[in-house]
């Protein structure tokens, strides 16, 4: 799987000439930098209102889903099996998703790959998780511990990374064996940051050590946390009622935007459940400042939180706690479209069957197109 993608960039004090002279170095990374033109202002996080995508699937197959007897305690279940995929199966979950929507969950850009730590590996929710508890130490040793394995069972890393972190354990977690183990080049950054910072700080200081790596590294690794704790509640609710907007649901009027810069008293709380919405619940990431919904889903808020034994507070360091925001529960696409690659006839000459097909659609900042294809493809981890 690949893919070629475009964004606007600003850069400052710079002529388009020199930019442009870059290019021969960025093409060896994969990049290319063109269409210059002078601006009045720069790009910053959090401009971005959205993402327009053109995506090509092939071996398009669907799912057949035939009832059968479970011989072991005779009941009723299902088998699955992978059938030719019609243009109508294709414009009938296209229309289903640009009408019905879908869970606007976070990817796995987000929260990692969902599994146990022997078989993927540290995630970045296991560092941020470690962050909000103020086990620093617990934090470093899972940055260094890493990926091992991606969900295919192949490893992602080369055998020198690998030995590399094996020499911070079989050293007693030392930075200068570390730091002389890890290949030259552009490799482990982020580690090489904070094995620097146990040498510059002590090994009895290591929130030190995490702060010599990037400020939005650090904050990636906690709103990774909380993207991960918004899924959770995000299934229950869904299980649990369905597209049925509940009195004592947050919600928001109108096209009001959110996000981590706006007051909760952009958020109501549904008072008359018939006269919102479902397009306009949202539900909050865990935070400090936060408001929770008035019902049972403001409870599993809590039950979750004291599981994991997570609290936020605005006096903890900031690498331990985090600033609320609220999330849209379903997504829609815009600009919805698609057209067949390839295709070829069945047995049945009106029988008309599509191998591989481009899909186009639009999404807010924010949402995954991942998600959108998993509810439009009705797909499971399992597939």
């Amino acid at each position: 799987m690949c893919a070629v993608t475009y964004q606007y960039c600003t850069l400052r004090n710079i002529l388009p000439d020199c930019a442009r002279n870059a290019n021969p170095l960025l093409k060896k990374k994969g990049i290319e930098i063109g269409n210059f033109r002078f601006t009045n202002g720069f790009l910053n996080q959090g401009d971005l209102n959205g993402n327009h995508f053109e995506i090509v699937i092939r071996n398009l197959k669907r799912v057949r889903l035939r009832p059968t007897w479970i011989n072991d305690d005779a009941s009723m279940g299902t088998q699955e099996s992978f059938v030719p995929c019609s243009s109508n199966h294709i414009e009938a979950m296209i229309e289903r998703v640009k009408k019905g929507g879908f869970v606007n969950y976070f990817g796995e850009q987000r929260v990692g790959t969902a599994g146990k730590e022997e078989h993927v590996g540290v995630r970045s929710i296991d560092i941020g998780r470690a962050m909000l508890k103020e086990d620093f130490p617990l934090a470093i040793r899972s940055l260094m511990r890493g990926r091992s394995k991606s969900a295919s069972g192949a490893y992602v890393e080369g055998e020198k990374l690998r030995n590399a972190r094996e020499v911070f354990f079989d050293t007693d977690e030392d930075p200068d064996a570390t730091l002389a183990a890890i290949p030259k080049g552009n490799y482990m950054l982020r580690e090489r940051s904070v094995l620097k910072g146990l040498k510059r700080y002590g090994r009895d200081n290591p929130l030190a050590a995490i702060r010599c790596v990037n400020h939005s590294v650090r904050m990636f690794w906690i709103n990774a946390f909380q993207s991960y704790i918004w899924n959770r509640v995000a299934t229950l609710r869904i299980q649990s009622y369905g597209m049925t907007v509940m009195a004592g649901d947050l919600y928001l009027q109108g096209d009001e935007e959110i996000g981590r810069n706006r007051t909760n008293g952009v958020v109501k709380v549904v008072m008359e459940p018939f006269e919102i919405d479902i397009s306009q619940v949202v539900l909050p990431l865990p935070g400090y400042g936060v408001e929770y919904p008035k019902n049972k889903i403001g409870t599993w808020y809590d039950d979750i939180l004291n599981e994991e034994g997570i609290q936020f507070s605005k006096k903890s360091v900031p690498e331990a706690t985090a600033k609320s925001a609220y999330r849209r529960l379903i997504a829609y696409p815009e600009k919805m479209e698609w057209e067949t690659k390839e295709s070829y006839n069945g047995n049945d000459q009106n029988e008309h069957f599509v191998n591989s097909a481009v899909f186009k659609f639009s999404l807010g900042s924010g949402s995954y197109a991942t998600m959108l294809l998993r509810e439009m493809m009705v797909s499971t981890l399992s597939r």
